[in-house]
């Protein structure tokens, strides 16, 4: 018989073999070590455990049961924005049909929560997963993309090339990213875009500008198709690594907080997780100066290779990181959404 058990239901060894599963299935895991994922999963974004399930079989005869599959959601934007999102969708190969069963179960987590919309994402690894997602009521709306620093400016993308079944990603990123130069000075826009005089200070983010970073990056990201937002008890605990480090900065323009950058370093990878600038400044090149300074820092760090994750309706970040040496190396996600009443609920659960 089948159980849904919450991430904070878990025993420890379940855990272990939750890592083991999710990490089993990605060519690239998004969780280092098991305490990452613990730390990820416990944290504000999953509510402590409490809005992450998971489903679990029986093993053969005196075996421990198996996981094979999860869903977490994400309900911070709900009172802001009306928007759930379910992110981090796990099936086991072969276990596609247990797809509907999850997703219920994920919904019935929120079915006191209102809410407008249900964000779903569905990872590459299971895009035979889209259409049943559309008959079940949802419609696609972006994609999610990692891009690659490749040292050159890009006008070929995926992006604009008709979708092929099973076919990679075509133009500059198909032969793959070039590596940076330890040491290397990296100036924006190659022969696209000519550079201009730093017009920004940027500071290491620690507690007492925080609020600084939180007043950029509310406004900048709240407003996107996948926003997300934070008070200061939140962002202490999500960017507790980061603070006090120039991994997280904001950048000053005469003395006012305009632009954000937050950064990662894993081995001999940088990833770019989040570059935003003020609303109200967009058009003075704030965003391609804080691209400068994500890069230049990164590079600092002696990173082989720079990475980041945009999405596709997102043009105008697109662009930015196409017209400064970045390729789209691969689709990571597809999302869908379906617009509901004041309250979603769940029957089975």
């Amino acid at each position: 018989m089948r159980r849904y058990l919450r991430f904070c239901e878990l025993e420890e060894a379940q855990i272990e073999r939750l890592y083991r599963f999710i990490t089993t299935l990605e060519l690239r895991p998004s969780f280092r070590t098991l305490a990452e994922m613990v730390s990820d999963y416990t944290g504000p974004v999953f509510e402590c455990g409490r809005q992450h399930i998971s489903v679990w079989l029986p093993g053969p005869a005196g075996a421990a049961e198996r996981v094979v599959g999860c869903l977490g959601v994400v309900t911070r934007e709900a009172a802001s924005q009306g928007v759930v999102y379910l992110a981090g969708l796990y099936l086991e190969p072969g276990q596609a049909g247990l797809f509907g069963e999850l997703l219920e179960a994920a919904l019935g987590l929120v079915r006191e929560v209102p809410h407008r919309v249900v964000k779903l994402g569905i990872p590459e690894r299971h895009r035979d997963l889209v259409g049943e997602a559309e008959r079940a009521g949802f419609r696609l709306v972006y994609r999610a993309l990692e891009m690659r620093y490749a040292g050159q400016s890009a006008a070929a993308s995926v992006l604009d090339r008709p979708e092929t079944e099973g076919s990679p990603p075509a133009g500059p990123a198909a032969e793959g990213p070039r590596p940076v130069r330890p040491g290397a000075e990296w100036a924006p826009g190659g022969p696209h875009e000519a550079g201009s005089a730093a017009r920004l200070r940027f500071e290491q983010v620690d507690r007492s500008r925080l609020v600084h970073f939180l007043d950029v990056h509310n406004a900048a990201f709240s407003a996107t198709p996948n926003g997300a937002t934070f008070d200061e008890e939140q962002a202490r605990e999500v960017f507790r690594e980061s603070l006090g480090t120039d991994l997280l900065q904001v950048g000053y323009a005469g003395g006012k907080p305009v632009c954000v950058v937050e950064l990662a370093v894993k081995g001999d990878e940088g990833e770019i997780l989040g570059l935003g600038v003020l609303p109200e400044e967009w058009g003075r090149g704030y965003g391609r100066e804080g691209l400068a300074r994500a890069m230049e820092t990164l590079i600092r760090h002696g990173v082989q290779k720079i990475c980041l994750t945009v999405i596709d309706a997102n043009r105008r970040a697109v662009n930015l990181y196409l017209r400064n040496g970045f390729v789209v190396d691969r689709i990571l996600s597809t999302w869908l959404e379906r617009r509901v009443g004041p309250a979603l609920t769940c029957e089975r659960c």
